[in-house]
């Protein structure tokens, strides 16, 4: 049985959770508490699959609580459930939730989130693995890229365009600007799977800010043991490892993130 944690400050926000919920009981085991301390506490007692967690909390807020549970408990999968959709705390949130879901959140879309996630820690069933992949708040964007970006955001005329060339050159910074597109903070009735639609919709002052001000794209300090070339060809692999994944036919049912840990099956594919 899954465990699952909900954090809000908010009574009325878990006592509403427990109702939605509430036919799910037999398959999830669901705890409920007010703050991010008691939250800690109670993942010290015991493991949970997933956290999901209110942003705005006197004390400590959602991302700082999400930030521990990335450091001290890597494998549970962390969603924030918020009703606000500051950037600052959209980019804040980005660098430590793996899902992103707005109140009011329909009983469909909360059960659909959790088993999504639920069904990649199954794939993912190595427990060292799950560990290593929840530790991860960011891939690394090659430094070059990086300095050309930071450049290009500097002038308030360069293009649209110039800017999403420069992003979709790293998948780094690509699946960043994707990530938070798509987020909930933003609230867009559609999905976004154009990195040109994206870096047009979030706009050059919000490009700025991620590349800027805020550590969702550090410079990448390359390590002096591993060859410079390397990087590029890693970068190439798991493009084309991508590529190959999004082609591969899977039973329309099936939830789009897992058909990418299906590739690693193709013969003949880097892992």
């Amino acid at each position: 049985m899954k465990r699952i944690l909900f954090v809000d400050d908010e009574n009325k926000i878990l006592d509403a959770l427990r109702r939605m919920l509430y036919t799910d009981k037999k398959r999830w085991d669901m705890e409920f508490v007010t703050n991010g301390e008691t939250a800690l506490e109670a993942c010290e007692r015991g493991h949970f699959d997933v956290v999901i967690s209110d942003m705005r909390m006197p004390g400590m807020d959602g991302a700082t609580l999400l930030g521990h549970i990335q450091d001290r408990f890597p494998s549970t999968a962390r969603i924030v459930l918020s009703g606000y959709s500051e950037l600052e705390m959209a980019t804040r949130a980005a660098q430590v939730a793996h899902r992103f879901l707005t109140k009011p959140c329909t009983t469909s879309d909360l059960q659909t989130t959790i088993e999504r996630v639920c069904t990649l820690q199954d794939i993912l069933s190595g427990v060292e693995m799950r560990r290593v992949i929840g530790s991860v708040g960011e891939l690394p964007s090659l430094s070059s890229i990086y300095a050309s970006l930071a450049q290009a955001v500097k002038n308030p005329e360069t293009p649209i365009k110039e800017i999403a060339a420069i992003v979709e050159q790293d998948m780094a910074m690509t699946a960043k600007v994707l990530q938070l597109a798509n987020s909930a903070f933003f609230g867009l009735a559609r999905t976004v799977t154009s990195l040109s639609a994206a870096v047009s919709f979030l706009g050059m002052d919000t490009i700025k800010n991620l590349v800027l001000i805020t550590e969702t794209f550090k410079a990448f300090v390359p390590d002096k043991r591993i060859p410079g070339d390397e990087y590029e060809s890693l970068q190439t692999n798991a493009q084309r490892t991508a590529n190959i994944a999004v082609k591969l036919p899977v039973d329309p049912g099936t939830p789009r993130d897992v058909r990418y840990w299906a590739v690693a099956e193709i013969p003949g594919v880097p892992s």
